[in-house]
């Protein structure tokens, strides 16, 4: 009878992985499969988690028989909707690419400064430079910086979502008498979120 639930079980693991893994690198999968087609995979992982749930109930049928072991496959998918709603995997990513790329950014921001790089102009003091194929990616959505000149100071931005027209997140530097406000339209209050991270670098998301 305990034969009967290994299917059970073992599908009841999977699915949850791999809706964990999803939900958890699902910024750097933006990267992959592009914005528009998130959703749809999401949705996909979502219905597979949800049919496994299905079968997994049928499992309490045969506690009687089999015993506690009955509960296991039910037991790890509500464990994982727990998981999935009380941990911020957005904020454990957004931390953990920050300090493990801070020092590579840093580097390539000594490079723009030092004129290493050709800067592509987009509106006034306003550009865009492209990494080269052999720099580490930093930035998400093409490894691309954008850099805004305020009153004579490079405040560069690593974009972690780089969305539709006016939809972005990413990691600014500001250097020591700038301010992180002042860049592109992040004075517009009601749509930006600015949080600072430490000593000249903020996370900040506009939509």
């Amino acid at each position: 009878m305990i034969h009967g639930i290994k299917w059970r079980l073992f599908a009841s693991i999977i699915s949850s992985l791999a809706l964990l893994l999803v939900i958890a690198f699902r910024w750097q999968l933006v990267d992959i499969v592009t914005v528009f087609l998130i959703p749809p995979v999401l949705l996909i992982f979502w219905l597979l988690f949800i049919i496994t749930g299905i079968f997994s109930l049928t499992c309490l049928r045969k506690q009687k028989s089999i015993g506690r072991i009955a509960i296991a496959p039910i037991a790890i998918q509500i464990i994982t909707v727990l998981l999935i709603f009380f941990i911020p995997f957005t904020r454990i990513w957004l931390k953990t690419n920050f300090y493990i790329y801070k020092s590579q950014r840093e580097e390539i921001i000594n490079n723009i400064n030092q004129g290493k790089y050709r800067e592509h102009e987009l509106l006034n003091n306003l550009y865009l430079i492209p990494l080269d194929h052999n720099d580490p990616i930093v930035s998400m959505g093409g490894n691309d910086i954008a850099v805004e000149v305020i009153n004579g100071k490079k405040h560069l931005l690593f974009y972690t979502f780089r969305g539709i027209l006016d939809n972005y997140s990413g990691f600014i530097y500001v250097p020591d008498g700038g301010d992180v406000s002042g860049f592109s339209d992040l004075n517009e209050k009601r749509s930006t979120d600015i949080r600072m991270l430490e000593s000249n670098w903020y996370y900040v998301s506009h939509h």
